[in-house]
């Protein structure tokens, strides 16, 4: 793959379609459409999870036009409930996502006692979170290159996204009724994406960390629908790799029995603890989500035999 563009959109307006490896420095469309096409069809979101097996930490802000979210959760595995689960909903001045001159900001909450906070500058990232029964710090490196991924999407215009794996350096989970629990070394992802979508966006995602046979950090994102392949990717020292497009194959009806996601080079099963769910159906927004922590095992390109921690995905909103 070539080295990420500065920006997902050139000077004179046209995008730089394509899968990358490394960062965005900039993300923003104000070249690409108007204010007001802007208002309505911009999302932005940063998903973060930390992975200390048997534990699994995953928390998001999503920013639209109009509205701002925020959901986390704490599963151990092989627990059928979760830990700790949280969700808030609040108007679009409550959050905010950002890829600014190589640094990365993503709130919710107020500006003096956020609930949410992630910070990135480069490979540095700060990690903070107050939710709930939970609490987490951590600083957090992300030293090998992530994908970034520039493609049109159906009934929208483009999607930006980057994905990377990494390690906490230092930090500590706290949850209620749970001894205190270090971070030191934990397993680290992440998903910034910024977009100019359509009015409805579905797909299935799956995302897992874990450590190859000498120890090292590996991983992979795994999307069917939305952008398909161009998404697709294993992560190792070295970077990542491209994969091609699975199917998900799983019972809508009850989420957990075991999915799994099969194509070439991937062979998956997921076994499913807790399940984060939300069902929305406001006056403009319909939504079905579900993100739930799972337990992999399987082939994955080079990796056989392996078991990661991550989480898989149901997702169609019409927003």
């Amino acid at each position: 793959m070539a080295p990420a563009p500065a920006s997902p959109v050139r000077e004179d307006g046209r995008l730089e379609l394509g899968s990358y490896r490394g960062s965005f420095r900039d993300i923003d469309y104000d070249r690409v459409t108007s204010r007001i096409v802007r208002t309505v069809r911009e999302k932005r979101w940063l998903w973060y999870c930390v992975v200390q097996d048997p534990w699994i930490v995953a928390f998001a802000v999503v920013k639209t036009g109009y509205a701002a979210t925020a959901f986390g959760f704490v599963q151990r595995a092989g627990d059928r409930e979760f830990l700790a689960d949280e969700s808030r909903m609040g108007p679009g001045s409550r959050g905010w996502v950002e890829r600014r001159g190589g640094s990365t900001v993503a709130r919710f909450g107020s500006d003096q006692d956020p609930t949410l906070r992630l910070d990135s500058l480069g490979s540095a990232w700060s990690v903070a979170a107050r939710f709930g029964d939970f609490e987490l710090d951590a600083e957090c490196t992300h030293e090998s290159a992530p994908l970034a991924v520039v493609a049109r999407v159906p009934g929208g215009v483009v999607n930006a996204t980057e994905k990377g794996i990494g390690q906490c350096v230092r930090g500590v989970l706290r949850v209620k009724g749970q001894p205190e629990l270090d971070l030191a070394g934990a397993l680290t992802g992440y998903d910034l994406t910024h977009g100019l979508l359509g009015r409805r966006t579905a797909w299935r995602w799956a995302f897992g960390l874990g450590k190859n046979h000498v120890g090292q950090p590996v991983g992979f994102n795994l999307v069917s629908g939305f952008v398909g392949s161009a998404e697709c990717a294993s992560f190792g020292p070295a970077g990542p790799a491209l994969l091609d497009e699975p199917t998900f194959q799983f019972d809508a009806s009850s989420y957990q029995k075991d999915w799994r996601i099969h194509g070439k080079d991937v062979d998956l099963v997921a076994t499913i603890d807790g399940r984060h769910s939300e069902r929305k159906r406001l006056v403009l927004v319909r939504s079905d989500f579900l993100q739930a922590a799972a337990t992999f095992r399987g082939a994955l390109g080079a990796l056989s035999d392996t078991r990661l921690l991550g989480v898989v995905e149901d997702q169609d909103v019409t927003w």
